[in-house]
């Protein structure tokens, strides 16, 4: 302990002595340390840490598809959902549920909520139980008025104040009463993390709507069952459901039913990002590393006399590796310090940029194991640099040691020092391809047209609120929607009002069943289907600022008692007319409730996106409002409004709530934004990946670019000898500067056609992980590789100026009197 403590001591003083070179390892550790430490702490909590419900590994999720009609992912039917129930065995439980929203309140305006509808097998194939109360029977889940509701104890502690009483109280859920039976844990966030309301799914045993997909299908596999297996069991009983002879019957080639496991379902979306953030970050850690290797070695080297006198009075080695060791350690650990205080900036700042709806947001921190990566990261960086003083200490060299001290330099240790700089330039160069890749996509993805105009445009979601004994009429829906738009144009603030039944750049697929007059279904179909419905309301493409391809657009005199017409998009016109004109062609938007009456095409509209920028557009109708019931058999209960105001966007917020709250105080107004505001968030992944991508991208170049700096700068100084005999026997300034400059660019250069053939021969890889994000650009874009190097050769000029300069600014007499 008295030698360990020597040892830390000279280290204190070492580090004070050199405090700028120590100041630098330090720096460079930490900002490594940070970053990989950052990335890494988000990449545990969301892809390694397991879910956090019981037995995790044995949750999957049940999807239909139809490969037909390119949906992989789709959702069961009422009696897809009980034919496996019944029939499965390799599940424990099984559940099914489906997110939508739901309007709860009393006495007061009802408050909006997104709301999770489920079977009574819902807490126990997820494994969690109400924290609080129960969760809801099977009684309770038959069809019928909403009897029992569980709430999120975020909702417990905001609207009901954590009281105790809360479960046991009444209360109103769209118009119906409900009793509160159960509170769910703090942190329990499924199926999503805003839902705040689990009602009863009330799926019908007696269904027979096999067509009617809606059901989220959730299953907990048993002990001793393997995924594979229940693949194969699936497989078996959808042979068998097909031979009973059911409509629209499960199949393998036509209509499958999917098994996956539910964590790959969670962070499916996110998980290719997060992997090259992750590779990202270990490229910077790796040019840090290749940094203070360069410092490390250069002080190791000024302390070459240090070693040889130390060696010469009887130092063994082992004593002189835990010298080292112990400096290396102290760097390491100061490094380490900064780097998880840099850590946890990082990790609150990537959370922040994180897209909405981003899976596991909640589960993200700093923890214990981060904390012991972050350390073990730092003391492995600087232990095994910090090593190199006396792995070039030999006793044969101590006598030239001893009489050249810190003058010599072999070219074996110039030639390490440039290894190391062109690694850097050439990791550098790969980070920052990669970067410019998502900033080309980004700039491509701001300038695809959505197809409306969305500047000044606000948006709020408003839905009718009533109870199972009084649901409203067609018609009553109607006259209130046609009051609420009359009210709200009115309104000298909005200079346009619409409605519409499903706002832009948020919507599902929904793969209506559909009829075309003369294009009969293709083979191996029974119908054809439209992606999207869209009910509009008056004026809503000019409100919008759609443009009209041919024919005209919806209009107030398209009521229902006269001729039923559409709009549909580009899309549905050329992939359904394709060299024809649609106008007056015909079509059975809801052929089973339409009772045989036609629609007919009126206009063709440019496409609207309907999921998000980068997303391909589907097909799409546009209905009137004032016809969706004699063409869908009903009227729209929730629209969002659709207002551009002539002020500010929150004056023209505050009008829409107002006017809601006159026309009727019980109907709540969910999510009132701007649709700027929605379409920067379509937009977030390629944010949020890009800005950090910039961030490490700009730390790699600012590392080799003081990596280039170094070796230079130390070049010129132990040259200094050398460039003064060349001053003295008339060398030109200005050929030392190029000289020192070609040397330096010779560096640079090797390392950009590193980086560059390594950037190509990664180019599978960028595909995989980078080209899913890209958009209008390709993981290997010429232009992007070009612009690259020049940016990266014209970083490594500047950093060689200076060192450049030096060289001439040597005095010959000087530089020879140093002999």
């Amino acid at each position: 302990m008295t030698g360990f403590l020597q040892d830390l001591r000279f280290a204190l003083r070492l580090t004070i002595k050199d405090r700028t070179l120590s100041a630098i390892v330090i720096l460079t550790i930490g900002l490594g340390i940070g970053a990989v430490t950052a990335i890494f702490g988000v990449v545990d909590a969301v892809l390694l840490a397991p879910l956090p419900y019981p037995h995790p590994d044995r949750l999957v999720r049940l999807y239909t598809a139809t490969p037909a009609q390119h949906l992989d992912r789709f959702w069961l039917s009422a009696p897809e959902y009980f034919d496996l129930r019944r029939d499965a065995r390799s599940y424990q439980s099984v559940a099914g549920y489906h997110v939508a929203a739901a309007a709860l309140g009393a006495d007061e305006r009802p408050i909006r909520s997104p709301a999770a509808y489920t079977t009574a097998s819902f807490a126990e194939t997820i494994g969690v139980r109400p924290a609080i109360g129960r969760y809801f029977t099977p009684e309770e889940d038959l069809p019928g008025d909403i009897r029992a509701l569980v709430i999120s104890h975020r909702l417990w502690k905001g609207a009901f104040g954590g009281s105790q009483a809360t479960v046991g109280r009444r209360v109103t859920v769209d118009g119906m009463t409900a009793t509160i039976v159960g509170i769910m844990p703090a942190d329990f966030a499924f199926p999503r993390a805003d839902v705040d309301l689990w009602l009863p799914l009330e799926l019908d045993p007696a269904s027979t709507a096999r067509d009617e997909h809606y059901v989220s299908g959730l299953g907990r596999l048993g002990s001793d069952t393997s995924l594979a297996r229940a693949r194969s069991e699936l497989d078996a009983l959808m042979t068998g459901w097909q031979a009973a002879g059911h409509g629209h019957a499960l199949s393998r080639a036509a209509h499958p039913m999917e098994i996956h496991a539910l964590k790959d379902e969670i962070v499916g979306p996110v998980r290719s990002t997060l992997w090259l953030l992750q590779g990202a970050v270990l490229l910077v850690m790796l040019i840090a590393c290749a940094n203070v290797a360069n410092l490390l070695r250069a002080r190791a080297e000024v302390r070459t006399r240090e070693i040889s006198i130390r060696t010469a009075l009887g130092a063994s080695r082992r004593r002189l590796v835990r010298q080292f060791l112990t400096e290396s350690a102290f760097l390491g650990l100061l490094g380490s310090a900064l780097g998880i205080g840099l850590a946890k900036w990082g990790i609150d700042g990537t959370v922040a940029l994180l897209p909405a709806g981003a899976p596991r947001a909640s589960e993200i921190g700093m923890s214990l194991p981060i904390l012991g990566f972050a350390l073990l990261v730092g003391l492995a960086t600087s232990v095994l640099f910090g090593l190199t003083p006396i792995l070039h200490a030999r006793a044969a060299h101590l006598g030239a040691d001893l009489k050249d001290g810190q003058r010599a330099t072999t070219p074996g240790r110039q030639r390490f020092r440039r290894a190391l700089v062109i690694s850097e330039v050439s990791l550098a160069v790969v980070l920052v391809i990669g970067c410019g890749l998502m900033v080309r996509s980004f700039v491509n993805l701001h300038r695809v047209d959505p197809g409306f105009q969305p500047a000044g445009l606000v948006t709020g979601e408003v839905e009718m609120v009533w109870g199972v004994k009084d649901q409203p009429s067609a018609a009553e829906k109607l006259q209130f929607w046609l009051r609420l738009q009359d009210r709200l144009k009115g309104e000298p603030v909005l200079s346009a009002v619409t409605l519409m039944s499903e706002r832009p750049m948020a919507r599902d697929i929904g793969a209506h069943d559909a009829v075309f007059e003369g294009k009969p279904p293709p083979p191996g179909q029974t119908s054809r289907s439209i992606d999207y419905w869209q009910v509009v309301g008056d004026d809503f493409f000019s409100a919008m600022g759609v443009r009209l391809i041919r024919g005209r657009f919806l209009g107030p005199q398209d009521v229902a008692g006269s001729l039923p017409v559409v709009v549909v998009n580009e899309t549905l016109a050329r992939r359904l007319y394709p060299g024809d004109d649609p106008i007056g062609k015909r079509l059975r938007v809801a052929p089973e409730v339409s009772g045989g009456k036609w629609q007919t095409v009126v206009g063709v509209i440019a496409d609207v996106k309907q999921q998000s920028l980068e997303a391909p557009t589907g097909t799409e109708v546009f209905l009137s409002l004032r016809q969706a019931e004699a063409i869908t058999g009903d009227t729209p209960y929730n629209m969002d409004v659709i207002a551009r105001g002539a002020a500010q966007p929150d004056a023209a917020m505050a009008v829409i709530q107002r006017v809601v709250t006159e026309v009727d105080p019980t109907v709540p107004v969910h999510q009132l934004r701007t649709l700027e505001d929605v379409l920067r968030e379509t937009a977030g992944k390629s944010r949020f990946l890009t800005f950090l991508l910039a961030i490490f991208s700009g730390l790699a170049l600012t590392l080799a670019t003081i990596g280039i700096y170094g070796v230079m700068s130390y070049s010129v100084a132990q040259r200094t000898r050398e460039f003064g005999i060349r001053m003295a026997l008339g060398a030109r300034p200005d050929l030392l500067r190029r000289r020192v400059m070609a040397e330096g660019l010779l560096l640079a250069g090797i390392g950009i056609g590193v980086g560059l053939a390594a950037s190509f021969a990664l180019s599978t890889v960028l595909k995989a992980y980078v080209a899913g994000a890209l958009y209008g650009v390709s993981a290997v874009d010429p232009a992007t590789f070009a612009g690259v190097a020049g940016v990266v050769l014209a970083v490594a000029a500047l950093a060689c100026l200076v060192p450049a300069h030096r060289a001439t600014r040597v005095d010959p007499m000087i530089a020879l009197r140093q002999d």
